[in-house]
């Protein structure tokens, strides 16, 4: 099956998400040391059909990490901006929180981690993402930053199909654990 298939089908069955899986999934981030450790969060920012980010967004704010969340800024490519709240993010492209233009950019940065958005991960942490290939643009040219997918244990595959410019995620996040590859 190619990877434009079953993103549509991934798509077509994607309703609202489970809300205790969801909570499940960003607990078990928080609690992770990787969250610890890191001073900079990125982390897109979850449509009504994603898995929520919103609880990490608050709890890294508070606890006085730096958040970046995207910003598309032309086709495929996106950057990085900082918020200080939600106050911050407004309505960007396809109907996305995104943060103002006017926020500071991710710079310098001493220990991020960013977070993925995924419809499918597999065993190897290769995506299927929502096909912009945004992340993959982004990543190649960072590619010392850890990455975490979100993934629902029935979307976790053992082989996912992929390209040459995917990027795998290093750490993979279920509602039940915690995959390092």
């Amino acid at each position: 099956m190619t990877k434009e298939i079953l993103r549509k089908k991934l798509l077509e069955k994607r309703t609202s998400p489970d809300k205790t899986k969801t909570d499940n999934i960003q607990k078990i981030f928080l609690n992770s040391e990787f969250f610890k450790k890191s001073k900079e969060i990125l982390v897109y920012v979850s449509t009504a059909k994603e898995i929520a980010t919103n609880r990490i967004i608050e709890t890294a704010l508070k606890n006085n990490k730096k958040v970046f969340c995207p910003l598309c800024t032309q086709k495929g490519i996106m950057e990085f901006l900082q918020i200080y709240s939600r106050e911050d993010l407004e309505e960007g492209k396809y109907n996305i929180l995104a943060p103002k233009k006017s926020q500071p950019k991710a710079e310098n940065l001493e220990n991020p981690i960013i977070i993925v958005p995924a419809l499918a991960i597999d065993q190897n942490g290769f995506r299927i993402g929502y096909g912009g290939g945004y992340y993959d643009r982004y990543l190649s040219s960072n590619e010392n930053i850890p990455t975490v997918g979100f993934c629902y244990e029935e979307n976790l595959y053992s082989n996912l199909p992929h390209d040459k410019f995917d990027k795998p995620v290093d750490i993979i996040i279920t509602e039940r654990k915690i995959i390092q590859r």
